[in-house]
This record gives C-alpha cells, structure tokens and sequence, in this order.
C-alpha cells in the first residue's frame, strides 16, 4: 500500500498548472485549441487569447488555429508556467486553406465538393487568360481551347450543360468580386484582362451545396480566383518575363500545282461543269510544273510573342501590400492578329485600429486586338459583333486560303494585291491576305476592377462584421475598315462602341464560436444588392476620302457620309439576403447549411423572387476513436464521406415583363421588338452529390472521389416563333422566353495526385508526383414540352439545320441522314426514290422510314458532341536543393477527351467537289469514276472503294446535306505542356544580390494524337446548339516559351 501511495504522490507531483497566451503578429488569437496531444484533455483560448491546463512531465501540449501552423511543446521540468505563443502561417498550412463563397475553410472542414489549382501547377503552363490555366487540371471541369486566336478565351463546363439557350459559363469570383457578371459585352474576353501571373489559387466550386451561396449566378459552378497579397517582412521584388514563338502545329493536305492541274483538267472534270473551269495551257507537260503557291503557308506565320511582369510585395504588422505590373504582346499564327495587354494590380490591407481592418484590390487593363473575321459564330445578335455572322467559307481567311488556286500568288509582278477570284467566283470570295491585311478588326478595350472592405471585429476572432463595395466597368470599340481593294467598290468604315458597367455591394455579420471540446461552429448572414448595365452603337461610315484608314489610329468617324446607325441599352438589377451555418461536433461530423434570397429585375413583380437552399453533412472517418486505436493511423491520414443537396436558380439576362422597342430608320415608325411573358418564373438547378476524400501514407497518396446528380426545371428557351402568340402581329420580331423543359447531368469524377518517390540521391533530394483527374458527364434533355430545339448553321453559304435537341436525347445532337457509302451502280440507284438529279457515285442515304423514298423524314440524329469522359494526367520531377545545388525541374502534362463527334464543316468545303475553279483536298482526287458499261448500258464506279462521291455542281445532293459522311471521332490525347526549369543555387544567387533566379524553357500544345482530319479536335461554341461544329477554327498554335524569373 505504501508503494502505490509512492506512485501517486509521484503523479501529483509531476502534474502541474501551464498558464499562456496565444498571439499572431495582428495580437490575441481567441479561439485557438490547445489539448494535450493523444487525449481529449483540452480547452480553447479566451478573448485575450489567455489558456490554463494540466499537464506532466512528458506530455506535450498542442495549439492549432484554422490558417496557422500547428506549435507543439513537450513539457518538462524546464517549462515555464506561462508561455508566449506566437502562431505563424507557412505554406504548408495556407495549402489546406480553401476559398469559398464568402469566406475560407479548412480543407479538412470541407462538406461540398471543391477542387483547386495552386500556383506551382499554374506556372507550368502558359496561359493568356485564367480560363485556359484550368484545361485538364480540375476534374469535373471541362476546359476547350478551340480557338488559338490571341486574346480569346476557352470554353468552360462544370459537370456539363445545364441551359439550351442561356449561358454555361461558370461563375468567376477574383478576390471576392464577380468577373462579368450579367455582363454582356462581345468584345475581348473579359477574363484577358486578369494576368494570370498574378494569381496564387484557383478554386472550382461545383456541387450546388458549394455554390447555392451564390444563387442566381452560380447555376454553371463558380471558380474563385485568389491574387498574390502582401506579407509581413522585407519587401520582395519579382521580375518575371518570357519569349514565345508560336508555329501552326498541323497543315492540310491540299492539292499543289500539279495535282490541281491534272485534276481540272481531267476531261470528266470539264464535262461535269461544262467547260466553265481553268484550264491551262501547261496542262500537257504536268511533268514541268512546280508545287505552286502554298496558300497556308501565305495565310500562317511564325508568331513572336513576349510578357513581362514586375511585382513588389512585403508589409510590417499593421500593412501589407502587393503591386504588380505586366505587359502581353502576342501575335497570332494567321497573319495581321495579336494581342497585345498593358495591367496592373494593387492589393492593399491595414491593421487600422486593434478592432478595425481594412483593404483595397484595383486592377487595371488595357488591351488592343487585332482579329480577322469568320472565326466566331452565334454571337448575341443583339449586341451585333464585326467578327461573327454570315457565312463562315466567305469570311473565313483560313478557309479561303485553303480554297485558293496554287497557280496564284497572292502579289502581282509589281508587288500589288492580286485579283485571285477568278472568271466563275464560285467559292473564292477574296485575296485572303489581302483581307488579312486590308480588312482586319481592331478591338481596344479598357477595364477597370475594384474592391473595398472594412471589418470591424466587435469581439476578437469571433464577432466580424465586414462591408463591401466593388465594381467592374469595361469600356471599348471595335472597327473594321473596308478598302476599295475589298469592296471594290466605295470604301467603308464599320464599327461598334460598348460599355459595361457592373458594380455590387454586402455587408455581412459573422459570428465564429468554440463552446468546448467538442462543439465549434459559425453563423454568417449578409445582405447584397448589384446592377449589370450595358449599352453600345454601332454606326457605318462610306466614301472616305482615302484608303489610309486601314492603320487603326487614322480610322475617324468624322468624316465619309454617314450609313447605317444602331445601338442597345440594357440593365439587370438584383437585390440578396443569404445566410451560412457551419457546425462542427468533435472535429468528426460537419454540417453546412446555406440559403439565399435573389430578387431580380428580369422577372415581373410576381415572380422576382427565389430562395435557393442547400446543406451538406461530412463525417471524418479517421477521426474516430476505433480509427486512432488501431493502429489504421500509420498508413490512413485522412478518410471523410460527404454527402450535400443544393438549388441554384437562373432568371435570364433581358426582362421579360417590360416591352422593348426600336425605331425603323427609313419610316421612322417605332415597333414592339420581342413579345413578353410576364409569367416566366426561375429555371431552378438542382444537385445531389456524394463523395469520399481519402489520404493514404502520411498524405503521399490522396484522393477524391464524386458522384452527382444534377437537374433543372422551368428551363428559360426562346419560344418557337408561333408558338406562344398569334404571329399576325409581325411586328412582334423575336418570340418570348417561356419556361419549358428540363436537362439532367449526371456523372461522377475522380482526382488522385501521388507523391511517387521523396527521398534523396547522391546527396540530394528527388521528388516525383503524379496528378491525375477523371470526369465522365451524361447530358440529357429530359422533358421540352414537346418542342424540339434546332439550330441552323452556315453550310455552303446557306443555313442548313446541323442540330437538334430533343427529349431524351443529349442537348446540341448533330442532325441528318445516315449513310451506306456511294451508290455503286444504277440497279442500286433505283432501289428508291431520290432526290432529282441522283446518279450513280453520289451519296446513298439510308431509307431510316422504310417507305421507298429519301427525304427529310428519313433524318435522325447522327453524331455526339458531347464527350464520354475526360480526364488530364501530371507528372513533375524535381532534382536538387536550394542553398547548394540548385533545383531541376521537369513536368509533363497530357490532358484528353473521349468519345466526342465533330462536325467537320470545313470537310464539307473542301470536299464538296460541287464548287469550279476552287482548291480541294488531295483525297478528293480519288472521286468516284463512274464507269458505263458498253453491253448492259449500266453505270457502276470503278474505283469502289472510295467514299469520295463523284464531282456534282447540284450542291443539294451531296456537298451540303447534312450527313454522317461529314461526322468525325473527336477523341484526342494531347501532350498539352512540357516544361524544364532550373533554379539556381542560393550560394550563386546571393552573390549577384538576389533571393533567386530561374531559366525555364516551356513547349505548349506539343502532339496531339487523334483520328481527327481538321486542324484541332477541340471544337466548342458559347452556343450549346453549335458545339462540336467545326466552322473552319482559329488552328492551335504549338508554342516554344524561354523565361527568366528573378528575386530581389
């Protein structure tokens, strides 16, 4: 008994009482845990970030906060009573730190689905605009580059197409402030003006339990995109530039000067298009002849491109500040387009007072580009673009290059434009490099962003109350001159003004609480109000009095007669009242509940309002006590189900209850513009998600895993016209937005990154990763009241229907007729009844309906584009140590797409061997050669195993009918990015006064391995109903970038 008195007196002196305080560099830190580590012993600090706990000899005392390194001191009979502890933020710790709507969270803390691309990823590749930064890097996002133009920005879906007519463009959030919200500018690419240098996360928030804090804007997913801030400590100076050259990664192959030759004049060719060809009188020595021009390499060019940015950053304890400094120049690889970029960013935040905290971002950017007409299709035709309409083959310069004769050049013998179009100006509608230099859009643009914040903390790190104001404005024109060498005619000057203005403010009263060990959590209510106004002009000028406008800084519109005049003016206002709860019950079970009230000025008064609700529950398997004593803890880092439900709405972008109208110039009349419907409620979205967060091995493996469900109803489409309304009154022009419908996606999508290899070699450390993502989606129009959704698109200089969306289909389905090869010989042509002109070695075009004949009934639904899955696959290799070696680095990312169609319509134009004295491709030489035979008098083809149909001038027959002859796999794997750095060892570095110096070299968009025929499988629209339709795109440059990055 004497002995186990002994032992606990021992005890009783070995415990004691450790009394502190917990600080950051702003001072008392309420709130922070502090628990004796491997028990529930614990406590968290007070207001003035006082603690007092029991602790022995041995025992070792932890402290932990959201944002800040975890500290561990181990108690022994040195150990004061009281302690200082200091928290400090690195960036292991500021990794785990996620943005979301309105605030951040611990990764860990996490109950919706969000994944994010931090800055090391970002650097590997060369991205003009932020939206491009995300290709293959974020599963469950679907990023397509399908224009290489300068300036342009990619196609962005989260977990798919949720809208027919609407935009699917997510919603981008940049330090708190919405991009382009309810904007609806055509000019540049709001997003180019955000250098991507700048940025030091991006977040893809997708499931709508993440999103429904957003509502209304947030239908499509938000991306929050987080710049670099200032820090505590000496300032740093950072100079980052690069030299880039960019080439055309893939040529068609078209007929050169012999091959053409022989093709015209092919005796079968003059016959089809009676003696209306070229010929020449060359044609008996083909042997003489040359390659002849190469009209792609007239209309391409090796682009020279270079950016530079400038960024100084550090603060003291009160204030931190982050400036930056940029400028772009990239041209294009077709010739006369560039983009050219000048921007700058300031981010501010001063401790003002001990309870008060304020902050400033402003951004500016001014940007210039120069386009070529043709490249883009289904621009709103309300605010009218320069650079889209019409037909593509006409207007497209790529297009009518490739279209070119090679007996041609593009200069005469004294160095002046050629007149290329020839006797029959069938297909060729211009001297494309001309146009390219004569006839080129210039677009400026000037856009300025701003935030503001004041937070006011009534009770130290837990009681906030944070105000708001930003804005966005976006001013610009664009301009087109028309020489007289283009018209040939008068000269013209074409051209639009826009201005966008957005601006928003909140105030928001947050309310963060640790009750005890186990019980933690958050309340967050704010009130929003926002306005999205545009408006724009367009006017003509003719007859000016020379041709020097070409050079954009002569173009005036003082001077020529005045044309055409025409503007727009519109506005969207939204009022919000949203609300968050955040609960936590031993660090183990998480729920998050949000809602959001949105009152919209595109609705009528009976209808404006609409409460989008969410709430997600996590549970942290690894937590759990049968977890921690298993021993499982030695390989399981981290094991968390989550399972969440969302609503998001929509209410459109134009008002619906309110009449329009517009004044027509010539009898000055004015007349009602579109019909209304005052009835139209909110397209609400709806999403179910379930996933699984796993980390394996100390973290070296994780993974996360998601499951979605995700469906609208009262989807907002344009009405057929008719449909709704008597269509006598037809000065009603444009048919109402009616609620109709429903699309469901569904998929899942999977993230794995893996550190393969840590340890060192010869001394020095090696590290090999691996990131790799997965999306599949399932599109699906579930109900359209009947309707069925189709769009017209430009073949052959008319507009001919290409897609269809229609119940129980994917949205955007290619539409037409399905195909058996070529009509072999005349008893097969007389198995059914075809169109008027039909013989032997044209298309055959499968009787779907069975009732003999071959017409419109007989169209079905023919190709998809919509893509099976997705996926993107990172490997980065690093070498070496800062202080003595230097670190190598090397990374390699491919990113793919699977079981997508295109519609090839380019393939249509230079095939189509309906068009005289045109170009083609060189498989078209291999034309069905129809053969008679001399006994039975039958036709047959005599070359049989073409799918090439024979030469025909009735374009109705074969060339432009929409068929599955010009459906191609889209599939691809790309190698997107390889990239080698080297950063110089810090024994060098500091000899020449710097913190760090890197030489990297960088090749973007290197090979790409598909079955494809055009320059780029990546095919995409701002128009759901046109995706996957290949109009003749901006080809994808492949890009060589040299960079230097230096620290001061």
């Amino acid at each position: 008994m004497s002995l186990s008195l002994l032992f606990i007196g021992f005890g009783l002196i070995q415990a004691r009482t450790i009394k502190g305080t917990v600080s950051d560099t702003d001072g008392e830190l309420p709130g922070a845990n502090v628990v004796i580590k491997g028990t529930t012993t614990g406590m968290t600090t007070d207001l003035d970030g006082n603690f007092e706990i029991e602790a022995s000899d041995g025992q070792i005392i932890q402290i932990s906060f959201v944002g800040y390194a975890t500290q561990e001191i181990k108690v022994n009979s040195k150990t004061p009573s009281v302690l200082k502890i200091t928290m400090k933020t690195d960036e292991k710790v500021l990794d785990e730190v996620v943005v979301v709507g309105y605030g951040v969270q611990m990764k860990s803390d996490l109950t919706g689905s969000v994944s994010g691309v931090r800055e090391e990823k970002l650097k590997e590749t060369v991205a003009a605009s932020v939206d491009q930064a995300l290709q293959g890097r974020v599963s469950g996002v679907s990023v397509t580059n399908s224009s290489g133009q300068p300036g342009q920005g990619a196609s962005v879906r989260v977990r798919g197409t949720s809208s027919l007519t609407g935009n699917n463009e997510p919603l981008y959030v940049v330090d708190g402030m919405p991009i382009g919200a309810g904007m609806r500018s055509t000019g540049s690419n709001p997003l180019a003006s955000i250098n991507p240098a700048d940025i030091v996360s991006m977040e893809v928030l997708k499931d709508a339990s993440a999103t429904a804090i957003y509502g209304a804007r947030a239908a499509n997913g938000v991306v929050m995109v987080t710049t670099r801030k200032g820090k505590s400590g000496d300032s740093k100076i950072s100079y980052s530039g690069q030299l880039m050259i960019s080439e055309v990664s893939k040529k068609l192959d078209m007929m050169n000067l012999k091959e053409y030759s022989e093709f015209w004049n092919d005796p079968y060719i003059i016959s089809v298009f009676s003696g209306t060809t070229d010929t020449y009188d060359y044609s008996k020595n083909l042997n003489y002849l040359g390659e002849g021009t190469d009209w792609q390499d007239e209309i391409f060019q090796t682009a020279l491109g270079h950016q530079h940015q400038l960024s100084i950053s550090g603060g003291s304890e009160k204030t931190q500040y982050a400036y930056s400094f940029g400028y772009l120049n990239q041209e294009g690889v077709v010739l006369n387009t560039e983009y050219e970029r000048f921007n700058g960013r300031i981010n501010l935040e001063n401790q003002t007072k001990s309870w008060l905290r304020t902050g400033l971002t402003l951004a500016y950017a001014h940007s210039t580009q120069t386009k070529q007409k043709g490249f883009e299709q289904n621009v709103d035709s309300e605010l009218g673009s320069l650079s889209a309409g019409g037909s593509f083959d006409e207007q497209n310069p790529v297009v009518q290059s490739l279209k070119q004769k090679p007996s041609n050049s593009p200069y005469d013998m004294d160095g002046e434009y050629a007149d290329v179009i020839g006797k029959t100006n069938t297909g060729i509608k211009m001297n494309p490099v001309m146009n390219a230099k004569e006839n080129a859009i210039y677009l400026t643009s000037d856009n300025i962003q701003g935030n503001a914040f004041a937070q006011i903390e009534f009770l130290p790190k837990e009681l906030l109350w944070r105000n708001e104001f930003g804005m966005n404005y976006t001013g610009g024109e664009e301009n087109q001159f028309f020489s007289k060498d283009v018209t040939r005619s008068d000269n013209r000057l074409d051209g639009w003004t826009r201005f966008d203005m957005y601006w928003r403010g909140m105030s928001s009263l947050t309310y963060n609480k640790r009750f005890n060990d186990n019980h933690s959590g958050s309340v967050m209510l704010a009130s929003e109000i926002s306005k999205a106004s545009w408006h724009g002009a367009s006017m003509t000028k003719k007859n000016m009095f020379d041709d020097s406008m070409v050079d954009p800084d002569f173009q005036n519109y003082a001077l020529g007669e005045s044309g055409n005049v025409g503007g727009y003016k519109g506005s969207v206002q939204m009022i919000s009242y949203l609300g968050r709860l955040n609960y936590n019950y031993a660090n183990r079970y998480l729920l998050t509940a949000t809602g959001r009230y949105d009152g919209s000025s595109t609705l009528s008064e009976d209808n404006r309002w609409g409460f989008f609700p969410s709430f997600s529950l996590a549970w942290r398997i690894d937590q759990e006590s049968f977890i921690q004593n298993s021993g499982a803890t030695a390989w399981l880092s981290n094991l968390k189900l989550r399972a969440g439900y969302g609503e998001t709405g929509n209410s459109g972008t134009k008002n619906n209850y309110l009449p329009t109208y517009t004044q027509d110039q010539s009898t000055r009349t004015l007349y009602q513009t579109a019909w209304l419907n005052r009835d139209l409620v909110w397209e609400t979205n709806w999403q179910v998600n379930g996933g699984l967060d796993l980390g394996l091995f100390n973290n070296r493996i994780t993974s996360s895993f998601d499951f979605f469900l995700k469906r609208n109803k009262d989807l907002i489409v344009q009405a057929e016209p008719g449909t709704s309304i008597s269509s006598t009154q037809t000065q009603y022009t444009t048919p109402a937005d009616i609620n109709i419908g429903s699309i469901e996606n569904k998929g899942f999508d999977i993230s794995i990154n893996t550190v393969n290899i840590d340890k060192k070699i010869a001394g020095l450390p090696f590290q090999w990763t691996t990131d790799i993502n997965f999306s599949k989606v399932q599109n699906t129009v579930v109900e359209l009241g009947g309707m069925e959704k189709v769009e017209k698109s430009y073949t052959k200089s008319a507009q001919r229907e290409v897609s269809l969306s229609k119940e129980g289909e994917a949205p955007g389905m290619f539409y037409g007729y399905k195909t058996n090869g070529l009509i072999q010989n005349t008893a097969q042509l007389n198995e059914k009844v075809r169109t008027a002109g039909t013989e032997v070695g044209d298309i055959d075009y499968q009787d779907l309906n069975g009732d003999g004949a071959i017409d419109s009934k007989d169209r079905t639904f023919i190709g998809d584009p919509n893509p099976d899955f997705t996926f993107g696959f990172g490997n980065s290799v690093s070498y070496g140590n800062a202080e003595s070696s230097g670190i190598w680095s090397l990374s390699v990312f491919l990113n793919g797409s699977y079981g997508n169609d295109v519609f090839n319509l380019l393939k249509m134009n230079l095939e189509g061997l309906d068009e005289t004295g045109v170009n083609y491709l060189s498989s078209a030489k291999n034309y069905a050669r129809v053969k008679t035979n001399p006994d039975t008098k039958e036709q047959y083809i005599e070359n049989a195993e073409t799918d090439i149909p024979r030469p025909n001038t009735n374009a109705q027959i074969n060339a432009t009918v929409v068929s599955d002859r010009f459906v191609e796999d889209g599939s691809y794997i790309r190698i997107q990015n390889i990239a080698l750095s080297y950063t110089f060892p810090k024994k060098w570095t500091e000899k020449m006064y710097l913190s760090n110096l890197k030489l990297s070299a960088n090749v973007q968009n290197v090979y790409t391995f598909t079955d494809y025929s055009g320059y780029n499988p990546e095919v995409a629209n701002s128009n759901v109903m046109n995706q996957g339709i290949d109009f003749g795109s901006y080809p994808s440059p492949r890009m060589f970038v040299f960079g230097l990055n230096l620290d001061f």
